[in-house]
């Protein structure tokens, strides 16, 4: 890309130093940096979409994970409660076979 405008603007000023007055070189220069301008103006707002793109993305990747973390969480909690209720029962009955145990 910077090659192509170099070898533009090479041309634009070998061409303007071929019989062309001052003013219409200017004016040949004053053209060819305005049809850059607007390249990299379009090149920039390309990037900028592809910018907000890549940023969405990582936005949604974090959700994801916070949402597999969050689960994962709940289901950690669930089981270590689930393992807490059911040494709690254990430990009832023992409890009551003991006691049963020691009456007779």
């Amino acid at each position: 890309m910077k090659k192509q405008l170099i070898a533009l603007l090479g041309t634009v000023v070998l061409l303007s130093g071929c019989g062309n007055s001052e003013k219409e070189k200017l004016q040949n220069e004053i053209k060819s940096l305005e049809d850059e301008q607007k390249e990299l103006q379009e090149e920039n707002k390309k990037l900028k979409d592809q910018s907000e793109k890549l940023d969405n993305q990582i936005k949604d990747l974090e959700h994801s994970i916070d949402k597999a973390k969050t689960s994962e969480d709940k289901k950690k909690t669930s089981s270590k409660d689930s393992k807490k209720s059911t040494e709690s029962k254990k430990d009832a009955k023992s409890k009551e076979t003991s006691d049963t145990q020691e009456k007779s």
